[in-house]
């Protein structure tokens, strides 16, 4: 089920979870959709749910818009002093951790870069059929 505190997860090895799909889904989700998805015992949705152009391709735009906001957050430009005689062990954690959640916060957006731009090639393949433009 989706967390009620809506922070979400995202690791190297699997950046773009259920949970992330199915909230982004369902805040898209026209009100009876929703109603009925909330009605029958919901549960995630995967990535699946991104084959269908319009919605996998609002849902990759959000999450493009919204890592891009996240990383943009990110500032390596304060390394601590090399010259301190203690270095600070602390600070050089903080950096080591904001580094790994950037690195995932990538990965999330290749992935969604890569299905969008799936989408993409199935739509002109799709238009050049319906137009029979040969390839």
């Amino acid at each position: 089920s989706i967390s009620d505190d809506h922070h979400f997860l995202i690791s190297a090895s699997e950046p773009l979870t259920d949970e992330l799909v199915t909230f982004c889904s369902i805040l898209i989700m026209p009100n009876e959709a929703y109603d009925e998805f909330m009605a029958n015992d919901p549960a995630l949705l995967d990535d699946s749910v991104l084959e269908d152009f319009f919605l996998g391709k609002m849902i990759c735009k959000a999450l493009l818009v919204a890592s891009s906001a996240k990383l943009a957050e990110y500032n390596f430009s304060s390394i601590p002093n090399k010259e301190s005689s203690q270095p600070n062990n602390h600070a050089l954690y903080g950096l080591a951790i904001r580094g790994e959640e950037a690195a995932c916060l990538q990965k999330l957006r290749n992935k969604v870069i890569d299905i969008s731009d799936s989408l993409d090639d199935l739509d002109t393949a799709d238009t050049a059929q319906d137009c029979k433009i040969p390839h």
